[in-house]
């Protein structure tokens, strides 16, 4: 079963979630974007074919990113780009599968174009204020397919990133702050994490290592949180 879905209007707006807590693994909604996009959080039973869709998205997504760069370059001397992409998703797919990471998928007519991975939301011992600690949810993945009108255009941006963003900010309310890593030869991606109110950290999240290829945000939600 499905849950219900909202109707699409042609204008962006904040999400409006309904929660199917009977079952989630098919909770679905739509928000107002110039096409209808629809987002589906998944559960731990992830079917062959999702996975291979959000495998060739993500490998698609990345190959095309890091195309200028070499292996050297992305701290990744002796396999090939594709082969470290293909084992980072399908690492990440398995914690999905073992219920530790959770998965979003956005959709255009039933073509998957986009997907984010996220962790459970955990409260750090970092006080915002006197009284209350950031309750992280943090962005492992977030990865669109690229689309362009011709091989050699930019790509068309039509709100699939910021869809992600706000399904997992209103998914999850227990979290005041949503946190990412993400490299720093991402620029497209740096901008993007601005523009929807992301701003640097300095430093990795979670991760201390590989520090001199990423970078950390972090977008506070005006949030109650966790008093002490």
């Amino acid at each position: 079963m499905r849950a219900r879905l909202f109707s699409a209007q042609l204008k962006p707006s904040k999400f409006k979630e309904e929660l199917n807590t009977k079952n989630e693994a098919e909770n679905k909604k739509i928000t107002d974007y110039p096409l209808e996009m629809v987002v589906e959080w998944h559960g731990t039973a992830l079917s062959d074919l999702v996975k291979k869709k959000v495998s060739a998205t993500h490998i698609e997504s990345f190959l095309d990113l890091y195309q200028p760069y070499t292996e050297a370059d992305l701290g990744k001397s002796g396999i090939t780009k594709k082969m470290w992409l293909s084992k980072m998703i399908r690492d990440e797919l398995k914690l999905v599968e073992k219920g530790e990471l959770f998965l979003a998928t956005a959709s255009v007519q039933d073509q998957l174009i986009g997907f984010a991975i996220c962790k459970p939301v955990a409260v750090r011992e970092v006080k915002i204020e006197s009284d209350r600690y950031k309750a992280d949810v943090h962005i492992s993945l977030l990865a669109v397919k690229p689309l362009r009108l011709k091989p050699e255009a930019e790509k068309s941006r039509i709100g699939v990133g910021l869809l992600l963003v706000e399904s997992i900010e209103s998914r999850f309310t227990e979290a005041n702050v949503v946190t990412l890593d993400t490299r720093y030869i991402n620029t497209d991606g740096i901008k993007f994490y601005g523009k929807v109110g992301f701003k640097s950290t300095g430093k990795r999240t979670f991760d201390t290592t590989d520090t001199e290829h990423y970078l950390g945000f972090e977008k506070p939600l005006n949030r109650m949180g966790f008093r002490t």
